[in-house]
């Protein structure tokens, strides 16, 4: 039996864009992480996903017409679908590297360097339009690449390429990431791209709403080991954290503990912005804090205490929150303590 190679390619966008679709729909009815980048970076790829599976099936779809388009026409849908996964590819890269870091900081960084290529294609894209260099499409729809077309695909698959190193650096630097693993997200990405050379099929939009719903389920997961009310760190995630420190991958040689009696959101916001974009808040209850540190020297948490301090007091001052009953309280860890030992007494 001889199955048409583009009516499986239409149903296969088709499903993509539904299920992308409905991922959005669920993430932003019920499952909001409360991250501000991490949502709109998932947003992000949901959109993008959907438009690269209306672009695609509408690229297909018309193969049947066979009215004549004139050329432009022609090469319009296609340039928006090799555009849109090049999009897709480089947010994706953007979110792995922000489940990595937890930084908008560090996100920025490598956008701005990283974005460049996709300013290169969008240049190759318009210059397509009068040479065809790189590829073209008949009268019948179909998609012709030229040998050119690969210098496209180089940089399209970089930014996977790029993802793994990112995170093959940070396991070795700190050890196992603890809510992402990349390799549920990677596997549909890389089966689709090569099903997608290999066969007459295109099924990288597919591929691309699979690793969607990894990225969903791994969200959610992370959400488990976080405060519903202040956002952040919760006793869970400091009981998950054992195995590094039996391992060594975490030396915690102090902690600062903060206590509130009257916590309020502004009053979370404040510790937000006061307190490094690397610290791992821990709320052990509704008015115990805990922020563990590597840093053996008493100078570091001193520092931090004291601008957290006079933030909050500052903001009592003003009136812009209302009186948290704020202190704050420095521990090292003893000579005679190992970190594991040093952590359980602050649980």
């Amino acid at each position: 039996m001889i199955v048409d190679r583009s009516i499986v390619t239409v149903y296969a966008d088709i499903m993509s864009f539904v299920l992308a679709m409905g991922l959005l729909f669920l993430f932003r009815r019920y499952h909001r992480w409360r991250d501000k980048v991490g949502d709109k970076l998932f947003t992000a790829l949901c959109a993008l996903t959907m438009f690269n599976a209306l672009t695609n099936a509408v690229s297909f779809a018309l193969h049947y017409q066979h009215t004549g388009w004139p050329l432009p026409l022609r090469l319009l849908f296609p340039t928006l679908a090799e555009l849109s996964v090049l999009l897709c590819m480089f947010v994706w890269f953007l979110y792995v590297d922000y489940s990595i870091y937890e930084s908008w900081d560090h996100v920025r960084d490598i956008q701005k360097h990283f974005g460049i290529p996709i300013l290169v294609c969008a240049a190759l894209f318009v210059y397509n339009f009068f040479t065809r260099a790189f590829f073209t499409v008949d009268e019948s729809m179909l998609f012709q690449p030229t040998p050119l077309f690969i210098l496209i695909v180089v940089i399209q698959y970089s930014y996977v390429v790029l993802s793994i190193l990112a995170v093959v650096r940070y396991v070795i630097r700190h050890g196992r990431i603890r809510f992402f693993s990349i390799m549920p997200v990677l596997v549909p990405v890389i089966a689709a791209c090569l099903f997608t050379i290999f066969t007459p099929y295109s099924a990288r939009t597919f591929g691309f709403a699979l690793a969607l719903v990894f990225i969903h389920l791994s969200g959610m997961n992370k959400w488990r080991f976080h405060d519903s009310e202040s956002g952040f760190y919760n006793r869970q995630y400091l009981v998950s954290l054992m195995d590094l420190i039996r391992t060594g991958k975490r030396n915690y040689q102090g902690a600062l503990c903060l206590k509130a009696k009257n916590p309020s959101q502004e009053f979370y916001g404040i510790l937000r912005m006061e307190l490094p974009k690397d610290a791992e808040l821990i709320c052990k209850d509704r008015e115990n804090y805990i922020l563990f540190t590597e840093n053996a020297q008493l100078s570091s948490l001193e520092f931090i205490s004291s601008v957290v301090s006079e933030a909050v007091e500052g903001a009592e001052e003003r009136k812009e929150i209302a009186p948290a009953g704020f202190s704050v309280q420095i521990e090292k860890r003893q000579e005679t303590e190992n970190p594991m030992e040093f952590v359980k007494r602050m649980m």
